[in-house]
Parts: C-alpha cells; structure tokens; sequence
C-alpha cells in the first residue's frame, strides 16, 4: 500500500513559484534532518484556475504521513489541506484527486474537494468480502463504485511524486 507509483527524484526546485520553492526547501532539510520515510509531492490544480496546486506527501513512517496542499496567494503558499494521507494511492478519477486506502479486504475512498477556500475531503467505506470479491461501496451505486470499478480495472491514472530527497524513494 502507499504512494509507490511513479516516484522520480526532482533536485531543481527553480522550476516553482517562489512560494512553493520556500515549502520545498524547509520540507527538503526537514526530510533529511529527521530522516523521513516519505517526503516527496505532486502537483494537481484542484481549484480548478488552471494554476496546480502544491500536494506535499511527508511522514516519518507509512502510518504518520500526512497530504498537505498549497495554493500560491499573493506571491506566498497558503496552506488550504492538512489530512492523513498514511496508507492511501493518489489517483485522478475524471480530473478529480481521489485517494484509496484498500487493507485486507475493507478500505475507504476519499474524494477531495475545493470549495473556493480550502480544500475537503469526504470518504467512503468500501469492502470485498463478497462472493464475487469486486469492491462495493456503501451505498451501491454511488460514485464511489464506478471510482472503484475503474481502481480495480487499473483505468486509473496514478499521480506521479516527485521525491524531494532520493532516500525517500521506496518501492512496497
């Protein structure tokens, strides 16, 4: 479980708004001061102004790290999520983040929203104790299902991290 997928190591943090420069450079001496197991990010415009915003990804193990966001206001990053993030795979769904923790035949899914000031999150429980073993949501036939019908038939496309030290790339 975890944010194996698609892991690059990016050393030039030029390339970024000075806002989000500042974010990566104090989450970059954090990772290797404390030696973090996961310190890495994505980009995703989830506000939906064409600008993506910054999706932080940092933990000292699997089970602590936390999904934090950013979005540039007035030149600065602005914190706009903190949440969990800990066993859970990143996914675009229809140009939506959704997020799915699947452990030992039951998980959630989490669909993160922008409601014009920060970012939300809203979950839903999901199991594969069934005679056919597909993943079901509850309630049937909500959007969680089609979001888990695509997951399960790998018609998802992973988010791609960038890891801020190379350390941090782990393959489980």
């Amino acid at each position: 479980m975890g944010c194996s997928h698609n892991r690059n190591t990016d050393s030039s943090l030029d390339q970024f708004p000075i806002g989000y420069q500042d974010v990566l450079s104090t989450i970059k001496e954090r990772g290797k001061k404390d030696k973090l197991f996961n310190c890495s990010y994505f980009l995703f415009d989830i506000s939906g102004d064409s600008i993506p915003e910054l999706w932080t990804y940092i933990g000292k193990s699997e089970a602590d790290t936390r999904l934090k966001a950013y979005t540039i206001l007035n030149g600065k990053a602005q914190l706009i999520y903190d949440g969990a993030g800990n066993h859970t795979e990143y996914y675009i769904f229809n140009n939506q983040l959704v997020g799915i923790i699947n452990i030992i035949g039951a998980g959630v899914i989490i669909i993160y929203d922008y409601d014009g000031k920060q970012v939300t999150d809203s979950m839903v429980e999901f199991s594969t104790w069934n005679d056919e073993g597909i993943a079901l949501s509850e309630p049937h036939d909500s959007i969680a299902d089609e979001i888990l019908n695509c997951w399960q038939n790998n018609n998802v496309k992973h988010i791609q991290f960038n890891a801020l030290i190379s350390d941090t790339i782990r393959n489980y």
